[in-house]
């Protein structure tokens, strides 16, 4: 299997800028300069893409489509995509609300998955739900060496 699979973060929302956490869909909408930024990606994409694939979260899709009309690719929005779900540190902005995430984010990097924030995913659900999403998308779209799939997610799902 060839091509490239470019994995993209959505743009600036109004969450990030109130630094909530902000990991359930539909979540929040794209700041003005969130938009831009998702413009300008699209404007540096000189191939048209086999796929513009999005995660059901409303900052993915409208980041996903500023390239699917740029491209003129069908966006196709995939479950499985979104970003890492934080349980009951849903909507906080406290720092220390942030140092726990991080904390439980640095032990899945360090190799242990099953570790958890409380009302939230693991590390191996997160892999469980996002990477078949992945492998089917190369599997569909990625037969030739020319061929690109973008899919627009998430910082930390994407990270992990």
């Amino acid at each position: 299997m060839s091509g490239r699979l470019v994995l993209v973060r959505h743009g600036q929302t109004h969450s990030n800028v109130a630094r909530r956490l902000d990991t359930l869909p539909p979540g929040a909408e794209l700041t003005e300069l969130g938009h831009r930024q998702a413009q300008e990606y699209a404007r540096t994409v000189t191939q048209t893409p086999a796929a513009v694939v999005s995660s059901i979260a409303v900052r993915a899709r409208q980041t996903a489509q500023y390239l699917a009309d740029a491209t003129g690719t069908l966006l196709t929005v995939r479950d499985g995509l979104q970003e890492t779900f934080v349980g009951d540190l849903e909507d906080r902005s406290a720092e220390e609300d942030h140092a726990r995430f991080t904390a439980v984010y640095r032990t899945w990097l360090d190799g242990d998955l099953d570790a958890r924030l409380p009302g939230g995913e693991s590390g191996a659900e997160v892999l469980a739900r996002y990477v078949p999403v992945l492998d089917d998308l190369r599997a569909t779209h990625l037969g030739d060496d020319s061929a690109t799939v973008h899919v627009v997610s998430h910082g930390a799902a994407i990270r992990l």
